[in-house]
């Protein structure tokens, strides 16, 4: 199980390879869950169901792309993504859009070099229904 994002959304998640193209594809499925508004450390469970499949491919040594669909409730969106591997480095970035013209990105940048690590993760969704934006980032910086 997988915990994702502020919205504490949980989902279990199984992969199909098939070695020959060096592709694997995924399903997930479950219901949403909320911030409970009295309990801010125990979610809530709401009826909106998820659903959401894909496929990722392997071009190459260092490049990756997926493409996958995911149906919440009343809106389905489709997510494609990009992944650079290198020995020290991992990048992944991810645009999205769904059917009721909410639109967004993620992108996930790790460096790490010995005892030394550095990790950006940057959110953004927009909403053209909710007058709320979303953001979110994060920075951290470890080592020894």
């Amino acid at each position: 199980m997988e915990r994702h994002g502020r919205n504490a959304l949980f989902c279990q998640e199984r992969r199909y390879t098939d070695r020959r193209f060096t592709r694997f594809y995924y399903s997930q499925f479950g219901v949403v869950r909320e911030p409970n508004a009295v309990e801010s450390n125990i979610p809530e469970l709401t009826s909106k169901p998820l659903l959401r499949f894909g496929t990722r491919r392997r071009l190459n040594d260092s490049i990756g792309m997926g493409v996958g669909i995911t149906g919440i409730n009343d809106r389905a969106a489709v997510e494609t993504s990009l992944y650079l591997l290198t020995s020290r480095a991992k990048f992944q970035s991810s645009l999205m859009t769904s059917s009721r013209g909410d639109a967004g990105y993620d992108i996930n940048y790790l460096y790490t070099d010995h005892q030394f690590n550095a990790a950006l993760d940057m959110r953004q969704a927009f909403s053209t229904h909710d007058a709320d934006t979303v953001y979110q980032t994060s920075f951290q910086i470890t080592g020894k």
